[in-house]
């Protein structure tokens, strides 16, 4: 049953039949009138057995020399129904027996709810409420009187009087029980009369089955007959009619299977649950549930990075961070357009979901705060496999569930508080666990509300209005799954869109397919409630910060933003993005303080990038005026200018094809970016150049000990394995 009592699913039980439990609190009072008049008038008075009813039965049954009537009460039909059997004088005498053990041990009210749950209305149908959701396909308390003697007199021949097989002999026999209440005044006369006048109206109608997954999920845990949901039952079929609408459009792309999940953030309630757009979908894998299916998640783990690092200090949504090539011992990430952007603020990375800048930062963070973090907000898988994840986990090398993917969302929309969400209506909000801080919470939060990204869906440029909510996208590798999801303070809703069975789809990606599902389904969401947006935690601080660097301005920055930070823990050093240099009159050589000259030196800004973002301008050729290198005989740069091998990476092995002539490629990096280099391999030259330029040369097999010198015998080592297949 939903959340306002309305029955939502119904399942045959482990025999196979249709029985469906009813509480006093659900009877109609007139059930139990016309029930106790036709079955047992003396029930709320005997003791179990009727002695005059038994007398009347014995004088019937002898002077009509045939079995003409019973005598049996209704706790005897509850001992017969609870202990079957071929009807014998013994069986009878064993029923009697039951029904005082019944009398003894169970309240009257008691066995009058064994009785109306478990009397037979034919075929496999058992119980009232059963019959009248299967025969006038409503709850009990809604019946007519009409009704109600309908359903009071098919038990006496479930076979014979099944609806539909002979429906003018069981209109015959209501109408004979009406008379006779009619004429023993049990209703008023007019009610009584439009009973009889009341046409039959009687069919077969299906139990609702909306939502077979999460049906199939929780009875199998579950020892009740009726489970209470915390699902919205408008909700739920707005959901799966926009699902079942989307899926028909997407099948002409090869895409075939959808998922939905919507929470109530304020007690991580289940308001819709959609496993897929379609269960009877057998060719598609339609029976799968979409929500507890393990998948790539693309970027969508991308902000709990970002909030760690937040919250950790050293970078904020204005902070600088170099988006080039990059290179973590082997592994060599690429954005998902193959681009790079140079120098990014923290708040763009996130926003338009930059590869390089998230492993940079899962980097820094450390890969058992990212893992633990998640664990703790229930990815259960990333959990066992934590001791094998890397940096590619944060870009999708892991797998999670969309359930765990909306709890984690749910937590940023409640400041950094994970609670267990709950499908239960008598379930209490789970206690809250913080795991992040509220702050950092914000700030991505903050991030994800912005709308001018690439991830917004072209037809909400055209025109479409948005719902106030941040979201994220992701899009696995192969494009085999689309996500998006999306919070405000209200709902967390997540959608996932691909194809079960792991084919992908060359068009297929969050932004473009996922997403305006999602802003779609946030709107019926919200209904007439409007929009929630987020709210901002209280004392969320604010402070200028330069635009080039993020950090506290200097005397020399000239432009400055507006940034957020979490006083006394986000980084507070001034901005360095300009340095300050001795040069020469013709600004060719820069000094240091133990090579300076007395006299003809002049002071000036340049710009200080770091070497990767340096070198990266320069190999694109847009590189700002570089300060002049440093004076060639200065004692201290010679000690501190030892180049460095960038690549290969050291104590790695290299698996290289003999047949194509493969090659790897020698670069390294020394602090004055200037000068020559040489070459070594296995001590024996090998070439001389440009330090940061890029060598290529085909490597023995076995070890190979890789040797970079700089001026003044300045040189680095490696040793790397290679082995030809």
């Amino acid at each position: 049953y939903d959340s306002r009592g309305n029955l939502i699913h119904g399942m045959l039980s482990e025999d196979d039949k249709w029985r469906m439990y009813s509480s006093m609190e659900e009877l109609n009072p007139d059930l139990m009138k016309t029930i106790l008049f036709k079955e047992d008038r003396w029930f709320y008075y005997h003791l179990g057995i009727n002695p005059f009813a038994i007398l009347r039965a014995t004088f019937n049954n002898v002077t009509a020399r045939a079995p003409r009537s019973g005598a049996s009460t209704i706790t005897m039909q509850v001992a017969r129904l609870l202990y079957p059997g071929k009807r014998t004088l013994l069986k009878k005498v064993t029923e009697a027996f039951r029904a005082l053990q019944l009398e003894w041990h169970y309240s009257k009210n008691e066995i009058f709810l064994m009785y109306i749950n478990l009397i037979p209305f034919g075929g496999n149908i058992e119980g009232v409420k059963s019959a009248s959701h299967l025969y006038f396909n409503t709850d009990p308390a809604r019946l007519s009187l009409a009704r109600l003697v309908t359903l009071t007199v098919i038990p006496n021949h479930p076979a014979a009087l099944q609806p539909g097989r002979n429906d003018v002999r069981l209109q015959e026999m209501r109408n004979h029980w009406l008379r006779r209440m009619k004429q023993a005044s049990l209703f008023p006369a007019e009610i009584m009369d439009d009973a009889l006048r009341e046409p039959l109206d009687i069919g077969r109608y299906p139990v609702p089955t909306m939502i077979p997954h999460l049906a199939n999920r929780l009875a199998a845990g579950s020892d009740t007959m009726r489970i209470d949901l915390s699902l919205d039952i408008r909700l739920q079929k707005n959901f799966e009619l926009m699902l079942r609408n989307y899926a028909e459009r997407l099948k002409v792309l090869g895409v075939y299977n959808l998922s939905a999940l919507c929470i109530r953030n304020e007690d991580m309630k289940v308001m819709a649950y959609c496993g897929s757009a379609d269960f009877s979908d057998l060719m598609h894998h339609g029976q799968v549930d979409g929500i507890r299916a393990v998948r790539s998640p693309g970027s969508t783990l991308k902000p709990m990075v970002y909030a760690l690092a937040f919250e950790e200090g050293w970078l904020s949504p204005s902070s600088v961070m170099s988006d080039v090539p990059v290179n973590f011992s082997g592994y060599a990430p690429e954005n998902y357009s193959s681009t790079y952007l140079g120098a990014v603020s923290g708040e763009r990375a996130l926003a338009y979901s930059l590869n390089i800048p998230a492993v940079k930062t899962l980097h820094r963070v450390g890969l058992p705060a990212f893992t633990q973090s998640l664990s703790a907000c229930g990815f259960s898988r990333i959990y066992k496999d934590r001791s094998r994840l890397g940096l590619s986990s944060v870009l999708g090398g892991c797998g999670v569930t969309l359930e765990e993917l909306c709890g984690l969302y749910a937590m940023f929309s409640e400041h950094g508080i994970y609670r267990k969400m709950s499908f239960y209506k008598r379930d209490k909000p789970a206690v809250g666990r913080r795991i992040i801080r509220a702050e950092a919470a914000w700030m991505v939060s903050h991030i994800l509300q912005q709308v001018q990204r690439p991830d917004f869906p072209d037809r909400s440029r055209l025109g479409y209005r948005a719902p106030m909510m941040a979201w994220k996208t992701g899009t696995s590798y192969g494009r085999r799954d689309a996500w998006s999801i999306g919070y405000n303070d209200r709902y967390t809703i997540g959608v996932w869109i691909g194809n079960f069975s792991g084919q992908g789809v060359p068009d297929l990606s969050g932004a473009g397919f996922a997403t305006p599902l999602l802003f779609d389904l946030f709107h019926v969401a919200e209904g007439e409630n409007g929009t929630a947006g987020l709210r901002e935690p209280p004392g969320m601080k604010f402070r200028l910060v330069c635009e080039e660097s993020g950090k506290v301005p200097s005397s020399f920055c000239e432009h400055q933003v507006t940034d957020f930070f979490i006083p006394g823990i986000s980084d507070c050093s001034p901005c360095e993005h300009l340095v300050e240099l001795d040069v020469n009159v013709a600004e060719t050589v820069s000094y240091c303080l133990d090579c300076r000259p007395e006299r003809g030196y002049k002071k000036k800004l340049y710009r200080n990038d770091p070497p990767d973002l340096i070198d990266y301008y320069k190999e694109r050729r847009m590189a700002p005026a570089e300060a002049p290198p440093h004076e060639p005989s200065c004692e201290r740069l010679m000690r501190r200018n030892t180049p460095t091998i960038v690549s290969p990476v050291n104590a790695k092995e290299y698996l290289l094809a003999r047949d194509e002539e493969s090659q790897l490629m020698l670069r390294s990096h020394s602090l004055s970016g200037t000068g020559k280099v040489n070459w070594f391999i296995n001590d024996q030259f090998f070439c001389s150049a440009e330090s940061g330029k890029r060598i290529f040369f085909s490597p023995p097999a076995g070890k190979v000990k890789i040797s970079c010198a700089a001026e003044r015998g300045l040189s680095s080592d490696i040793e790397i394995t290679v082995r030809y297949y």
